[in-house]
């Protein structure tokens, strides 16, 4: 029934209004209470039915571990994953979905060839759940002998250093490592490889951290720990000549002739370096104790050179005649 409010009694007339619409929906929720019960479970049992008798496929991936024999191991790559169908009550459907299938596979029977997949090798199923299908059907099995060797480390190094420098040898640590994998492939092995080592824009010793290479996928190392290998590099040396390269006497002392070539043995960047024009031989007379030395000592400027040089033509030192 709609009830007017005078505009003084606004307030006392919305309470009266929304009190008088509570006891519509308490009437309206409780007439005919147990028809709506009845219905009520009937819809909540007939949801029941669908999740518990109600039953659908689905596909799911599953696991899968394979159990060996402690001699055997794989030669080939199986797959370590499948799809498994299932039927079964939507519900349980669901919660599969939640949680990881696993497929227990054992080989101590079947070394080589297709092993084909069995709802027994699924764990952990509800009785209620119906493996129908397995995708791929089978796994191609291959295992061969287990094998543990001793081999050798070997750098992988490439390239060449900035110019002026050359490798001059390398050193591994360790030398060898002990590793386990397929008879058929590492009794054929003498050694494994380091990672690739470039050696351009290097020009000095240095001791580098790095893996070995990719192997089998069967094998694995005793120790997994880096290799390290000290690249030594030394400064390349070459021979050049210089020609007229001036004498340099002592007080009272001639060369003849007072000019002469040479070949200059040191590093290369420093001998390239050197100009022709600032050389100059400077032969030097000393005294140890009663005996005479003469030498001849290789200057540019006035910087003593300390690189190996020959002299390709000899001069003769004289002293001075006396006016």
């Amino acid at each position: 029934m709609k009830m007017k409010c005078d505009r003084f009694f606004l307030r006392p007339c919305k309470i009266l209004e929304k009190k008088v619409n509570l006891r519509n929906i308490i009437s309206i929720l409780t007439q005919n209470a147990g028809l709506k019960f009845i219905s009520l479970s009937a819809s909540l049992l007939i949801w029941i039915w669908v999740q518990t008798q109600h039953t659908e496929q689905d596909r799911i991936r599953s696991k899968v571990e394979y159990q060996l024999p402690k001699n055997l191991i794989f030669l080939n790559q199986p797959s370590q994953t499948i799809m498994v169908t299932l039927e079964a009550p939507k519900g349980v459907i669901r919660q599969l979905k939640d949680t990881e299938l696993t497929a227990n596979i054992d080989l101590s029977t079947h070394n080589t060839g297709p092993f084909e997949f069995s709802p027994k090798d699924i764990v952990n199923l509800p009785q209620s759940v119906k493996v129908v299908q397995f995708s791929p059907p089978t796994v191609n099995i291959s295992l061969d002998e287990r094998l543990t060797r001793t081999l050798k480390v070997e750098p992988n190094v490439s390239g060449e250093p900035l110019r002026g420098w050359k490798l001059l040898e390398t050193h591994v640590i360790p030398k060898e490592v002990t590793v386990t994998g397929a008879k058929t492939v590492l009794s054929n092995m003498a050694s494994v490889r380091t990672m690739g080592i470039s050696l351009s824009k290097r020009s000095n010793s240095e001791m580098v951290s790095i893996s070995l290479e990719k192997m089998h996928h069967s094998f694995s190392l005793a120790e997994k720990k880096p290799v390290q290998v000290e690249i030594i590099l030394e400064e390349k040396t070459i021979e050049k000549e210089y020609k007229n390269i001036p004498i340099i006497m002592p007080d009272g002392w001639i060369a003849t002739p007072n000019q002469t070539g040479i070949i200059i043995e040191g590093p290369l960047l420093k001998i390239e370096a050197i100009k022709n024009n600032k050389l100059k031989l400077v032969w030097k007379e000393s005294k140890e104790e009663i005996n005479t030395i003469n030498q001849v000592e290789l200057y540019d400027g006035e910087k003593l050179l300390s690189y190996s040089f020959q002299i390709l033509q000899k001069s003769e030192f004289r002293k001075e005649p006396t006016p």
